[in-house]
């Protein structure tokens, strides 16, 4: 079109406003699109000056034309937006014509203008006799309106069976963020994977109640959304941290390891001192213990010197690692001065304190050690008759690279003769990586081939590509739990096949109230998901030895 045109058409769109002639006005505008664009904004300022009852139909009209320029659609819906602000009852109108074809467009405008006077005209929209699109849309901008009237109307969709008015419904409550609003978003919870969006709704709104709910699903008897609530409170961060400090005051021993492990993860260092406490309280549980020294070993603060010596003489062999690492990573002079003390104490005590900060990768602990008094010879001895090749290669490196060659001689003269032959190989699984050097140690003192994976991803891809013998994983795990990994792996190999053993606590299981918000789960459940057996935290070297070899022997025969 010319110019000459373009500004006859201008000329023709003014008059047909100051006429009020709608018709003629629909009629121009279907030539809308032909006009370059700067004289298609020329058209739409003219439009924006021009009475709602011209304007709103001329853009309703518009709206169905194809735009090349994605501007000048937006600027149409801007001035729907602004008229629509200033006249909601004709917003409504157009909503409720049910032969439009641009309901979905008029349901968003008030959405995203948050009108409430136009909340009557929705709840008409969302009864099943309307179409599917129009209703998920309208579910969405009761969201976004995020008044409390829509809560009741909305809750409904949260057991719905189409998928989509679901995850609507839980992303509109979920941003109205309200009391009502969780408290409906947590009783919809059932204990299976369609929960992901419930829990990802609660992280969204962050307020106290709905971390308050995360971390009563720690508790849950459903591993899968115990997983779900520990990576939601992790990806929440420092603001979920005084929550999970309350956590760790309660009884339920599972609930503070929980709550350790994502204080860890976290990072915030305000949670040292309750972490501290919780030490100081000697709890019973050496999965506690395990947990508060793990934690303290991610957090690094000279405050927590104090209190981690104590867990290199623990009982629990998995508890020493923890704080030796810990230890490693906050040594002092003061701390320093301790260690000494402890090595010089005892035989068997040095040897097993020396081991452990061999065995957890304390290597600024043995590299500010190892030209003091027994240290070196205990450590030499360790690594060349007990440590894992792997462990033993990194400190020799170690070693020649401070130029420790009498060491380095005196260890190459100890190592014990290999046997030949090939050793089953077991992948072990755990997030924890003080747990993976700990699997690593045992099972090669047991005489087999331990590959260890922090990320149970990999294990599966590992697995699927080179078949291992027998396969140790933990439960809680976060993005992919145990559960999961087995009946991944299950797809691919039979339980005779490929043997797992699944490690917990025993309070997964036993004595736990069924809440309705936690699917019950069974040892003969997990069972049926494909693993072989379970161990439970703590365990004893000789129970674990006796079942993998009862498993290979079977693995063997089938």
């Amino acid at each position: 079109m010319s110019d000459v045109k373009e500004r006859d058409f201008i000329a023709e769109i003014k008059f047909c406003i100051d006429r009020s002639d709608l018709i003629k006005a629909k009629a121009l505008v279907q030539f809308f699109a032909e006009i370059n664009p700067k004289a298609q904004n020329r058209v739409l300022y003219e439009l924006s000056k021009s009475p709602d009852e011209i304007a709103f139909p001329v853009l309703d009209y518009l709206l169905g034309l194809e735009h090349s320029n994605e501007q000048v659609f937006q600027k149409i819906y801007d001035l729907l937006l602004e008229i629509a602000y200033g006249n909601p009852s004709m917003l409504q109108e157009y909503i409720r014509k049910k032969d439009s074809p641009h309901q979905r467009c008029y349901i968003k405008i008030a959405g995203d203008l948050k009108l409430r006077e136009v909340i009557p005209v929705l709840m008409e929209k969302v009864k099943p006799e309307n179409e599917h699109q129009i209703i998920a849309e309208t579910i969405r901008t009761l969201g976004a309106i995020g008044s409390p009237d829509c809560i009741n109307a909305l809750l409904g969709f949260l057991y719905s069976e189409d998928t989509d008015f679901r995850a609507a419904g839980i992303a509109a409550l979920a941003e109205i963020g309200s009391t009502s609003a969780v408290e409906g978003l947590t009783k919809a919870v059932t204990g299976d994977e369609r929960d992901q969006a419930i829990v990802d709704g609660l992280a969204a709104i962050q307020t106290q109640l709905s971390m308050d709910k995360l971390s009563f699903f720690l508790s849950s008897t459903s591993a899968d959304l115990r997983s779900m609530a520990i990576d939601a409170l992790i990806r929440i961060g420092p603001k979920a941290v005084p929550n999970l400090m309350e956590q760790l005051q309660s009884k339920n021993t599972d609930l503070q390891v929980h709550a350790l492990t994502i204080l860890g993860k976290i990072g915030d260092k305000s949670a040292v001192p309750a972490i501290q406490q919780l030490l100081y309280e000697k709890p019973d549980n050496p999965n506690v213990r395990f947990g508060a020294y793990e934690a303290l070993g991610r957090l690094p603060s000279a405050k927590t010197a104090i209190s981690l010596a104590g867990g290199l003489t623990d009982p629990d062999e998995q508890v020493c690692l923890a704080a030796a690492k810990a230890i490693d990573k906050n040594l002092t002079n003061i701390l320093l001065a301790g260690l000494k003390n402890l090595i010089n104490s005892g035989e068997e005590d040095a040897r097993k304190i020396v081991a452990a900060f061999i065995d957890a990768g304390a290597d600024n602990v043995f590299e500010t050690l190892i030209e003091w008094g027994p240290f070196p010879e205990i450590a030499a001895n360790y690594l060349a008759e007990e440590a894992h090749p792997d462990v033993k290669n990194h400190y020799m490196a170690l070693l020649r690279k401070n130029g420790k060659e009498q060491l380095l001689q005196r260890i190459n003269r100890s190592v014990p003769v290999q046997v030949e032959g090939l050793k089953p190989v077991i992948y072990a699984i755990d997030d924890s990586t003080m747990m993976l050097k700990l699997y690593q140690k045992k099972l090669y003192s047991m005489g087999y081939e331990p590959v260890v994976f922090q990320y149970p991803n990999e294990a599966i891809s590992a697995a699927k590509k080179n078949k291992p013998a027998l396969i140790i994983t933990d439960l809680n795990m976060p993005l992919i739990n145990g559960l999961q990994l087995t009946r991944e792996l299950r797809s691919c190999f039979s339980a005779k096949t490929l043997p797992i053993i699944m490690i917990t606590t025993q309070s997964d299981f036993l004595g736990r109230s069924q809440e309705k918000t936690s699917a019950p789960i069974s040892e003969s459940e997990i069972m049926k998901a494909g693993v072989n057996n379970i161990l439970h935290k703590p365990f004893q070297d000789s129970d674990l030895a006796a079942l993998i070899q009862a498993l290979l022997n079977t693995s063997r025969s089938s």
